[in-house]
């Protein structure tokens, strides 16, 4: 049995993929001392939003460390308690988000269940998602340059909910129509670049 297990109670990412309990097949630490050192102890929102950045490049070094595709892996183990619940949440959710995924991605009737079972589930996951997403924002950065973050978020709103109200007008749309499509969805699209930087790192 190959079981991939995820560490992150407080200050430190840990990934480790461990066969039969008791071969250790790769053992991961990514330390956080240097972060919280100037603070004289741990932040915890801090560690979280390490925790986010960190814990899939790690995952996927662990694996290929110990040789183990995703697929070989028979479960996943991870943290719950004592710790920080912002950095355990992190764990959790990845554990979790795994567990769902192989269960839908998988070809036997469970697949079918989990699938029908999560999706009342779905609002709440959005809503962990774009909390997690959120830790990642750097307030610092935001209070010293939020003149020009308001002026490139309204840019961008207003020249793309410009731009979906006229592509639906040219179809022949008219009334209120472009206007709802217009503010329903300029915010579409804004994520690619965020979760494509997380992707990247």
């Amino acid at each position: 049995m190959l079981l991939l297990a995820i560490e992150s109670s407080c200050d430190e990412t840990a990934a480790a993929v461990v066969r039969d309990g008791r071969e250790v097949l790769s053992n991961l630490i990514a330390s956080q001392v240097d972060l919280h050192a100037v603070y004289g102890g741990v932040v915890p929102e801090l560690a979280a939003r390490r925790h986010l950045e960190i814990i899939n490049p790690l995952v996927d070094e662990a694996l290929q460390q110990a040789g183990v595709k995703k697929e070989q892996l028979d479960g996943v183990v991870v943290t719950r308690g004592p710790g920080l619940i912002g950095a355990l949440l992190v764990g959790l959710s990845f554990a979790f988000g795994a567990f769902v995924a192989g269960m839908v991605l998988s070809e036997s009737d469970y697949g079918h269940q989990a699938l029908s079972d999560i999706i009342p589930l779905r609002d709440l996951f959005g809503l962990l998602f774009f909390t997690s997403v959120g830790m990642l924002l750097d307030p610092r950065f935001l209070l010293a340059n939020y003149a020009g973050v308001l002026q490139l978020v309204l840019l961008i709103a207003v020249g793309k909910g410009l731009m979906l109200a006229g592509i639906v007008r040219s179809f022949g749309y008219g009334n209120v129509v472009p206007l709802a499509v217009g503010l329903g969805m300029f915010q579409i699209g804004e994520f690619s670049f965020v979760l494509g930087q997380i992707g990247a790192a």
